[in-house]
Formats: structure tokens, C-alpha cells, sequence
């Protein structure tokens, strides 16, 4: 063992009483209070151990029952929005359904799986006709079906000029209907006009 001196750090013998290098006097350490100290220190060392890295119990506690009950019943109940979402989707485009005619009345029907194809019109005399076919995607007939026909005077449609309505007999389910119905409107056979053609309403085949 060497004894280092405080003055120029050489390292000395053990036996020595001065700095062999710069003649410095030794102070020898208090061995018993090195001792003490790194003891102590230890001892400080182990006691911050105990309290940074002490283990926490194992075991429920009340607390993390009731979060655990919480966090299920949240997840269950967004799930349960999700699968009503997913199945109150029927598969039809709904965009132009029209919700004042399709109450919760059964005799209403709903008239977003009712279309208009081959939409035309002709003079017989000199009585308007509206001709088309009817189709319905229902697995339900449809009876006594309503056609709002709107009159313009521009092709934009921007001068309506009159309003009138045909009723249709009706469509078989998952069917088609053609039909020429008169349109009772007084209009000069040789004046030219506009006409848009929509399903204003229906009822189920009673």
C-alpha cells in the first residue's frame, strides 16, 4: 500500500514519513475512520435503495376494481354503438328519400325504392301524356303511386309556370310498371316548355 502525497501526488511507501519526491510530511489516514465513513455510506446507500426500489404489494385493490369495471363497461358500450351503426345500414342509397312521406304510418311506402325510367311524354289531341316505366325495389307491391310533374318555361328550371300531379295504379314487388297517363294541363301543343318528373308518394298493396 502507497500513501500519496497531498502536495506534488507521488506515491510513496506505506513506512514513509515524508514525500520521498518533494519532502513534503505525510498525514497518514485514520484507517478506523475510513472505515466508519464507508460504512456509513453503505449504509446510507442501502437505505435509499429500500425506499426507491421497494417492491409494491401484489394484489387487487378496491380502486383497481372499480377502474377495471369502468374501462370494461366504456368498451362495451362503444361497441354496442358500432354494431348498431353497422346494422341499421340496409344497403339502399338514402340520399333522396323523402322522410315526410315515409312515416312510421305501415300504409306509407317507402318511396326511396320506387324510380322513374324512361321518362317521356306525347300528345294524343290535345291531351298531354306522361309515359315511362315504374320500378320498384321493394320486396313489397306498391300501390296508388303519386308523380309531381313541375312545368318550365327555361331549360334551367329557374320559370316554373304550373305544377300537376298523375297517380300511377302501382308496381309488383321487386318489379316494373309501364304506364301513359294524361296530364290535364292547358298548354299549346306547339309551345315549347320544360317538364321534370319525380315520386312525390306511395302506399303498401293493401
Amino acid at each position: 500500500m502507497s500513501i500519496k502525497c497531498s502536495k506534488c501526488y507521488y506515491n510513496n511507501l506505506s513506512s514513509s514519513a515524508y514525500c520521498q519526491e518533494c519532502g513534503e510530511k505525510l498525514h497518514k489516514e485514520d484507517s478506523s475512520k475510513k472505515n466508519s465513513d464507508s460504512k456509513s455510506l453503505h449504509e446510507e446507500i442501502e437505505e435509499v435503495s429500500d425506499i426507491i426500489f421497494k417492491p409494491k404489494k401484489s394484489g387487487l385493490s378496491i380502486k383497481n376494481i372499480i377502474v377495471g369495471l369502468f374501462v370494461i363497461g366504456v368498451v362495451g358500450f362503444l361497441g354496442l354503438l358500432v354494431l348498431a351503426f353497422v346494422f341499421s345500414d340496409d344497403g339502399y342509397d338514402t340520399t333522396d328519400y323523402d322522410y315526410d312521406t315515409a312515416t312510421s304510418d305501415n300504409t306509407v311506402f317507402p318511396i326511396y325504392q320506387l324510380s322513374l325510367e324512361d321518362v317521356d311524354s306525347e300528345w294524343i289531341g290535345q291531351t298531354f301524356y306522361l309515359t315511362g316505366v315504374l320500378k320498384n325495389s321493394h320486396n313489397l307491391p306498391a300501390s296508388d303511386v303519386t308523380i309531381r310533374i313541375d312545368f318550365y318555361r327555361d331549360q334551367t328550371q329557374t320559370k316554373l309556370f304550373d305544377t300537376r300531379f298523375v297517380t300511377v295504379a302501382g308496381a309488383s314487388a321487386n318489379g316494373a310498371y309501364s304506364f301513359r297517363e294524361p296530364v290535364y294541363i292547358q298548354i299549346p301543343s306547339q309551345e315549347t316548355f320544360w317538364y321534370v318528373a319525380q315520386i312525390d308518394n306511395a302506399d303498401y298493396l293493401q
